[in-house]
């Protein structure tokens, strides 16, 4: 039996993340991931992990570099077009919604209406 790839590439590039507040706490940051590779981030609180993830993920700006997912740049690409999932440490999907509206999002994009 021959194994399969599932998966895609991940290729960051100088990567700049930064904040509304105009910090940047994440820049030249770069990172090579095979498909079907599996890759823990490691480091100390506060050293930019969950900010790399957010940044590949679309809800973060990256300002400087490229973020390619199978060697197409998605840094410019929408959070909702990346096909890139993410589960948060805080457990909320989207910090500016509200509880209902976090959970009403997962039905919403199964397709479910209001009616079910």
């Amino acid at each position: 039996m021959t194994p399969t790839t599932t998966g895609a590439s991940l290729r960051l590039r100088d990567v700049a993340i930064r904040y509304p507040d105009g910090s940047t706490p994440v820049r030249g940051t770069d990172l090579d991931v095979a498909a079907g590779e599996i890759v823990a981030l490691v480091g100390a609180s506060g050293s930019g992990k969950s900010t790399i993830l957010r940044g590949i993920a679309g809800l973060e700006d990256v300002v400087a570099g490229t973020v390619e997912l199978d060697g197409r740049d998605v840094a410019a690409v929408p959070t909702h077009r990346r096909g890139v999932g993410m589960v948060f440490q805080d457990g909320q999907l989207f910090p500016h919604r509200t509880v209902g509206r976090n959970v009403a999002y997962g039905l919403e994009s199964a397709g479910w209406d209001r009616a079910r």
